[in-house]
């Protein structure tokens, strides 16, 4: 008996063109009313100097369009797009001429449809189920599910940017996402700060979303969001996710989004997330992304020291050292905290302090917040005498990639996860050897 013959789905359509090889591309061009006055309008997600919504609106007859404003303080403006239904939209002119341009602002999420599909800019690459784009298949998508909505994501392969501008360009459309909510007319918002918020913690870097774009049963075009989120520009980080795990994602979205139901919890987590990611984008530089993985460490041992494992009361807590809270609470999730011999800088320097002080505990918090502490209280002696060090440099850094690591896993620990991680606080040289399961699962 012959094998049946695997065919590998079709990728998801994208809603515009994504691989026109220019600086913006158009979401919407088409008829619209301006002040009351009729017109075409072009909507772009400009790319340069980062990715920005813009309109650009074109009268009739451009007589007396300077009145508009004269009066006026320039505000934002209800815009009202005439296909493929009306709809109205909130813009903020810049300039006006013969034509109107400005950004748009204040876009809401519509309620859902049966199909919702996004843009990816600048995601995090990952290896999954095949998916055909015509011309080339690739191993690029993953699922997820969330609350009552089922989740799917494209990888855009490379190959299909012709452009050698557009593969170095800082940003660039990088997945398709797709959402088929089970409940129609229900607010999709919190989930789609959930896919912002899981895939920005997986790549480090702030991802942003385009959209999304509203379809009906029929796959008609029904709405659209002209909305698109921060992003960072294109790059690497240091993560705790590896492409090869593949179920990362399937496990981390609905665990972020069930913390809205603790209110607690989910201001802890949002706080630690959001400084992890800042932290490692190198917000203020090294030393000030220091400052925030220390603040978000002590942020989430509040929260689970004292609100979920009820060890210490909040007057005791107060009274610990920050280098003891943070080391209470890595430890309680049997994560690392020596130093790994091949961050030998900081290792050395940890060392150093011990010798002089036999009480000095020479791990990784004890060094982040020694360090920490230099540079917040900018002693100029203590300062001096940090920056004069010959491996200071080296020192800072080393100690900034182990907090980096500590802090990734300790959210994920509070999270619940219980996929593989890119464990960085080893003595593993390569990324396989580093790949396996989060320390608070191994017995």
């Amino acid at each position: 008996m012959a094998a049946e013959k695997f065919e590998c789905p079709k990728a998801i359509v994208a809603p515009i063109d994504i691989f026109a090889q220019t600086d913006s591309s158009v979401l919407y061009a088409g008829p619209a009313n301006y002040g009351g006055r009729e017109g075409e309008v072009t909507i772009t997600l400009d790319f340069f100097p980062r990715p920005k919504t813009r309109f650009e609106f074109s009268p009739q007859s451009p007589y007396g369009l300077l009145d508009l404003h004269r009066d006026s303080p320039w505000d934002n403006t209800d815009l009202e797009l005439l296909c493929p239904n009306s709809k109205t939209i909130e813009v903020t002119p810049l300039r006006v001429g013969t034509t109107i341009s400005g950004t748009v602002s204040g876009e809401s999420v519509p309620l859902s449809s049966s199909r919702m599909r996004l843009l990816v800019i600048n995601g995090p690459r990952f290896h999954g189920d095949p998916i055909d784009f015509g011309d080339v298949s690739t191993a690029g998508r993953v699922r997820a599910r969330v609350a009552d909505c089922s989740i799917t994501i494209d990888q855009i392969p490379s190959l299909k940017n012709k452009s050698k501008d557009k593969d170095n360009a800082a940003y660039r459309f990088t997945h398709l996402v797709e959402l088929m909510p089970d409940q129609l007319g229900s607010d999709v918002t919190d989930i789609l700060d959930t896919i912002f918020r899981s895939l920005s913690f997986m790549k480090g870097r702030w991802v942003g979303l385009v959209g999304p774009w509203c379809f009906d049963e029929n796959d008609q075009l029904v709405d659209i969001a002209y909305r698109n989120t921060k992003v960072s520009h294109y790059g690497d980080s240091v993560s705790w996710f590896y492409e090869d795990i593949r179920d990362a994602l399937s496990q981390l979205a609905p665990m972020i989004h069930a913390t809205r139901s603790d209110e607690g919890r989910y201001q802890a987590l949002l706080t630690a997330q959001h400084w992890s990611v800042e932290s490692s984008l190198c917000a203020g530089g090294v030393e000030g992304s220091l400052i925030l993985q220390q603040a978000a460490l002590e942020c989430l041992s509040w929260h689970e020291l004292i609100e979920v494992q009820n060890r210490h009361s909040k007057s005791r807590f107060k009274d610990i050292p920050a280098a003891d809270k943070i080391r209470e609470l890595l430890t309680s999730w049997n994560i690392g905290i020596d130093i790994p011999s091949k961050f030998d800088a900081i290792a050395n320097f940890a060392q150093e302090k011990k010798n002089s002080d036999p009480t000095y505990a020479a791990d990784i918090p004890a060094a982040m917040v020694s360090i920490r502490n230099i540079l917040v209280h900018a002693e100029p002696s203590r300062s001096l005498a940090l920056f004069s060090r010959e491996r200071s440099s080296e020192e800072i850094m080393d100690i900034w990639k182990l907090a980096q690591t500590v802090l990734q896993q300790a959210i994920l620990a509070s999270l619940g996860y219980q996929g593989k991680i890119v464990n960085r606080n080893t003595d593993a040289t390569t990324v396989w050897d580093a790949t396996g399961p989060v320390p608070w699962a191994i017995t």
